[in-house]
C-alpha cells in the first residue's frame, strides 16, 4: 500500500486511481478505496462517461461500509448501461433477497444471471440461497449442491449448503458441511459463525415469510 500512496503522490491518472482503489479494496481499506473511486466517477461524469466496472467496484466498498443506498444506486446505474451483465444482476439480486427487499425481483435477476452463467458457482449459490431465504428448501438444496460442486473451495458456498441441509432436517449432513467449510480457512467472522452453528445448529427462521413479499 505504501507503493500505491507514493504513486498517487506523483500522478492522479485515471488508471493509477483505479489500480490503487482496487488494491485498497482487496486489502480491506474500503474507506480509502471509496475516495479513489469517487474521484474516478466524478471525472467520468464530467466527460459524460459511465463505466460499469468502476460503479461495480464502488458498490462493493459502499456495501462494506454500510452504505446500502449508495451501493444499490451504483449497481442500478451500472445495470442501466450493462443490463445483461451476469455479475451485476447477481450482486443486486442477491443483496435484495438477502435483505428481504424486492425479493421476487431479486430472484428474477439472479435467475437471469444463472441462465447466462450456469458454470459459475457463486451465481448458482446465490440462486440456491434465494430459495433458502424463501423457505423453498428442496430447491435450495438442489442449487446449493450444484454450487458446491462448481466451487468446492468456497467456504461461503459450503456453509450455505450446510444451512439448507439443516433447514431440511438433514442435520448430520449439515454439520459435515459446516466442518468442511471451517477446513477452508474462512475469514474470522465466518469462522465464528460456523463454530456457533456446529455448537447449536441454526435457529428457527421465518424465511418462508419472504415468499409473500414483493
Amino acid at each position: 500500500l505504501g507503493a500505491a500512496e507514493q504513486a498517487l503522490d506523483l500522478s492522479r491518472r485515471r488508471d493509477m486511481l483505479l489500480q490503487a482503489g482496487d488494491l485498497y479494496r482487496i486489502n480491506d481499506r474500503p474507506d480509502v478505496a471509496r475516495r479513489l473511486y469517487d474521484e474516478v466517477v466524478a471525472a467520468d461524469d464530467s466527460h459524460d462517461v459511465v463505466d460499469w466496472r468502476v460503479l461495480y467496484a464502488r458498490s462493493s466498498v459502499r456495501g462494506e461500509a454500510g452504505d446500502w443506498a449508495g451501493a444499490e444506486a451504483d449497481l442500478q446505474a451500472a445495470i442501466a448501461v450493462e443490463p445483461d451483465r451476469p455479475e451485476l444482476l447477481n450482486f443486486l439480486g442477491y443483496a435484495w433477497v438477502n435483505r428481504g427487499e424486492r425479493v421476487q425481483e431479486g430472484l428474477a435477476l439472479i435467475q437471469r444471471a444463472a441462465d447466462a452463467r450456469p458454470d459459475q458457482g457463486y451465481i448458482i449459490d446465490s440462486l440456491g440461497w434465494a430459495y433458502f431465504k424463501l423457505g423453498q428448501t428442496d430447491k435450495a438444496i438442489e442449487y446449493l449442491e450444484r454450487a458446491a460442486e462448481l466451487s468446492p473451495t468456497d467456504a461461503e458456498v459450503i456453509e450455505h449448503l450446510g444451512d439448507a441441509y439443516w433447514q431440511g432436517g438433514r442435520t448430520t449432513e449439515a454439520r459435515f458441511e459446516w466442518a468442511a467449510a471451517l477446513e477452508l480457512k474462512p475469514d474470522p467472522a465466518r469462522e465464528a459463525s460456523l463454530h456457533a452453528k456446529l455448537d447449536k445448529g441454526l435457529p428457527a427462521t421465518p424465511g418462508a415469510s419472504l415468499a409473500s413479499r414483493p
